[in-house]
């Protein structure tokens, strides 16, 4: 009965310090489980910033995007109405060489007129 006893101490006192053992492991465990549940929701909230600055990054492309699109609208009208003005002046300047041509033309009639008129009246001088 006696070794019977001792045989129980000596097991339970096995026991007590596996026990000990399993305890303590299972606190370090839990510690880490409890870093690794943290670390896990530092990362959702990474994630949730990442994807709403993904969110704003897409809308910012967007609005460019749109701008861009306005700037070639206007630079196509603009382009145009420089053509239709190039059109406008290239007529204008045909029409002003016209016009500078007859009045060289009608210069040289006016000025042979005038010689011819002042070689005739020469002699009645």
């Amino acid at each position: 009965m006696e070794q019977e006893l001792q045989r129980l101490r000596r097991d339970t006192s096995m026991n007590s310090s596996q026990l000990s053992y399993v305890e303590e492991t299972l606190q370090k465990t839990q510690g880490l489980l409890e870093e690794k549940n943290d670390t896990v929701v530092d990362l959702e909230e990474k994630l949730h910033c990442c994807e709403e600055d993904r969110r704003t990054s897409v809308q910012h492309v967007k609005d460019l995007e749109g701008q861009l699109q306005e700037v070639r609208d206007e630079m196509h009208d603009t382009l145009e109405k420089l053509q239709e003005l190039r059109d406008l002046l290239q007529a204008t300047q045909l029409g002003a060489d016209e016009r500078q041509i007859s009045l060289e033309k009608l210069s040289a009639e006016l000025s042979w007129a005038n010689w011819t008129w002042s070689s005739e009246t020469i002699p009645w001088r």
